[in-house]
């Protein structure tokens, strides 16, 4: 896969190997491809935290087979608004329930979690570092 992810990565000008994917050959090329996306649309940059990982995530991690990347949007200023924008990107290309999305407005740079796991999944770290809906947290930080 490694190949055909430098090849993806010519189409996906906004991002490089030298991003935080952990092994790039791992890396499921649609992941890449949703977020240059996600990047396109927003039309602000998107900075990798991370991707395939063997460790420090939940038990069946999406990271641990490449389907999983962590980023932040704007240094995570805007962060309610980002959220909208991203929820209202995934609806128009038709990918709202193909994908597992959470919200880290508590992260030190408030960030998201998106997965290419083809069904829908939604959640977010509350400030107790609770999961919990993602539209009470979204709710919540909008307000705090």
């Amino acid at each position: 896969m490694k190949i055909i992810n430098k090849q993806i990565l010519k189409l996906c000008p906004n991002f490089s190997p030298l991003e935080n994917w952990g092994d790039l050959s791992k890396i499921n090329p649609a992941l890449i491809v949703l977020l240059q996306t996600l990047r396109t649309g927003l039309g602000k940059s998107i900075y990798i935290n991370n991707a395939f990982e063997t460790g420090g995530h939940s038990d069946k991690s999406q990271h641990y087979i490449g389907n999983a990347a962590d980023f932040t949007v704007d240094r995570g200023r805007n962060f309610v608004s980002i959220y909208q924008n991203i929820m209202l990107i995934l609806e128009s290309v038709e990918m709202d329930h193909q994908v597992g999305f959470g919200a880290y407005p508590y992260w030190k740079t408030s960030g998201f979690h998106i997965d290419v796991r083809s069904e829908r999944a939604r959640w977010a770290m509350d400030k107790q570092g609770d999961y919990v809906g993602i539209d009470i947290a979204m709710h919540d930080f909008k307000y705090a």
